[in-house]
């Protein structure tokens, strides 16, 4: 039903029920309708609003889709509505701000995270290089040693040979001067050919202090191989000689020589 037709039956039943519907009212009633009382109804009525008002919303609380209920502007204060606290999680971020940082801020980041310059490569490729460098060296000295300690024990266990073996066989008295030349050919061939061998060594030797060695064994064998001469041409000349002795002792003197200079200057 419209508002107007509502307005319209409202009055309508007041005014029977002012005219003749008060009789039957205890007491009696005036039976004259009152005089204040309109006896026409206006010819038309007020219109009414057929739409309310829009009223303000209340925003909602961020995160949740519940609506707020509406409250009258006047008279009712509205509620305080307390936004919940919101616990940090463990794993949660803060909010990176935005802009462009400076370049020398980047830059320092940068070397932070581990950016190593162009000259810490260099550094460390020298280092690189100077440590192969010195395992190379090592690796050479190392077998420089063993080159020299072998060649050293091959020279001095041959000159022990001659001094343990050829000089007694020449130094034999039994033997006839023929058999004694020609045990003492061979035996100085021998000596020869080691003294040649302990020269050539000396002169490639690049370390002086192993050239010394060296030439100190081939003066100790020259020295041993002129002595047995000297006493085997005594004795190979047919005739009683007095130097005979001094001889001997001369070659004596000699092998101990050479022993002292095989054991002292062993490396």
């Amino acid at each position: 039903m419209s508002p107007k037709l509502l307005v319209l039956a409202l009055l309508t039943t007041g005014v029977l029920a002012a005219s003749g519907g008060c009789d039957a009212l205890p007491g009696g009633a005036p039976t004259q309708v009152p005089v204040g009382l309109p006896t026409q109804l206006p010819s038309e009525l007020p219109d009414l609003p057929t739409e309310l008002p829009d009223l303000p919303s209340v925003p909602g609380l961020p995160g949740e889709d519940t609506a707020v209920p509406l409250v009258p502007d006047e008279g009712v204060a509205a509620p305080t509505v307390e936004a919940p606290v919101v616990d940090p999680s463990p794993g949660a971020s803060e909010p990176v701000p935005s802009g462009s940082a400076e370049p020398g801020l980047l830059d320092t980041a940068a070397d932070a995270a581990g950016d190593v310059p162009w000259w810490g490569w260099l550094l460390a490729a020298l280092a690189f290089v100077g440590l192969l460098a010195a395992i190379v060296a090592l690796r050479r000295a190392k077998a420089s040693e063993l080159a020299w300690a072998g060649l050293w024990h091959e020279l001095t266990g041959e000159a022990r040979w001659l001094d343990e073996r050829v000089v007694p066989a020449v130094q034999d008295r039994a033997l006839d001067p023929a058999t004694l030349a020609s045990r003492w050919q061979d035996g100085s061939r021998r000596f020869d050919d080691l003294d040649r061998r302990v020269w050539a060594a000396a002169n490639e030797e690049q370390k002086p202090a192993r050239a010394a060695d060296l030439n100190g064994l081939s003066e100790s064998l020259l020295r041993l191989r002129d002595a047995l001469d000297t006493e085997v041409s005594l004795r190979t000349s047919g005739v009683v000689q007095p130097g005979l002795p001094d001889a001997a002792q001369t070659v004596a003197d000699a092998r101990d020589e050479l022993r002292r200079t095989v054991t002292e200057r062993t490396r």
